[in-house]
């Protein structure tokens, strides 16, 4: 059913809005639909977490939440440095297991974007826009998973092995702000990252969602 609209508005508002549409029951390769996918670099098959860094979504997606919940126009940030505003719809079951996210991504880096989006309201989108498995190569998870871990440790400061309890649950926090344990594996390497038990990780964990 949000399969058109994902077409509808993305190629409508023009090439610096991407529209993407996440089967969250498989967060690894979540992406089912996206139209402008240039603006993350993203394709069909990518990861809920290969978007935009500081993307609150996330956050809300592995939580006590139960709601299907709605976040409008805050600020995200490309891989890249570009500052984007997002907005984020997540669909969740009658149980409050999310299943499914639509999510907007307006590029504002452009000087001539007011210009562009004028003039891509009264033109139809040119069909290099429009697809959404090109050639860019595809998003590794891995690597994803690797540099959530890795910038969350430098946020704190701190070679591992040296964090106090505190520290460590810092680091867990912005771990699991950035979506890391939203994908398969993501306590496990955080926690050998880290050099604690999975059960420790756990209980970090318990009190970061329950924060």
């Amino acid at each position: 059913m949000l399969r058109p609209l994902v077409e509808a508005v993305g190629a409508t508002v023009g090439a610096h809005c991407e529209v993407v549409l996440h089967d969250l029951r498989v967060p690894e390769r979540s992406v089912v639909a996206i139209w402008n996918g240039q603006v993350t670099g993203r394709r069909v098959g990518g990861p809920v977490v290969g978007g935009p860094s500081k993307d609150v979504a996330l956050k809300m997606l592995d939580s006590s939440v139960t709601e299907s919940t709605l976040s409008v126009n805050y600020k995200t940030q490309a891989r890249d440095g570009r500052e984007l505003r997002s907005s984020s719809m997540v669909y969740r079951t009658p149980e409050g297991k999310p299943v499914i996210a639509l999510c907007v991504n307006l590029d504002l880096s452009a000087m001539t974007m007011v210009r562009q989006l004028l003039d891509a309201i009264t033109r139809p989108a040119p069909a290099e826009t429009a697809a959404a498995e090109d050639d860019a190569g595809q998003i590794d998870v891995s690597e994803i998973v690797e540099k959530i871990i890795r910038e969350s440790v430098t946020e704190v400061g701190k070679p591992p092995k040296f964090m106090d309890r505190d520290e460590r649950l810092r680091a867990v926090r912005l771990m699991h702000e950035r979506g890391l344990f939203l994908i398969r594996g993501g306590v496990e390497r955080a926690a050998g990252a880290l050099g604690i038990a999975r059960f420790t990780m756990y209980s970090y964990l318990k009190d970061v969602r329950g924060a």
